[in-house]
C-alpha cells in the first residue's frame, strides 16, 4: 500500500544512511520499522507522565537513555509542536 509521511530533515538523513548501510530502499526500512512498532504492546511502552504542560518521560528500566527516537514518538503521538 502507497502512503505519503512527513519526516523531519535530519530524521529523513538518519533513516537514509541506515537503509544503505542495512542494504534495503528506505521504503522497506521504513515498512519494517512500522510492523514493529505496532507489535508492541501499549504495556511496554516508556511510561508518560504531565508535569505542568510537559509530557515527561520514564525510562522503562532503570539505567536506561531516553532516546530522540522517544521524544519524537512522544511528541508525534501528542500532536505537539
Amino acid at each position: 500500500m502507497r502512503t505519503t509521511i512527513e519526516l523531519d530533515d535530519q530524521l529523513h538523513q538518519r533513516l537514509r544512511r541506515r537503509a544503505q548501510r542495512e542494504g534495503v530502499s528506505l521504503s522497506h526500512l521504513l515498512g519494517r520499522v512500522v510492523a514493529q512498532a505496532s507489535e508492541v504492546p501499549a504495556a511496554q511502552a516508556p511510561p508518560q507522565r504531565r508535569s505542568g504542560r510537559f509530557t515527561v518521560l520514564a525510562s522503562p528500566v532503570a539505567g536506561t537513555r531516553t532516546t530522540t527516537e522517544t521524544v519524537q514518538r512522544a511528541i508525534d503521538d501528542e500532536g505537539a509542536l
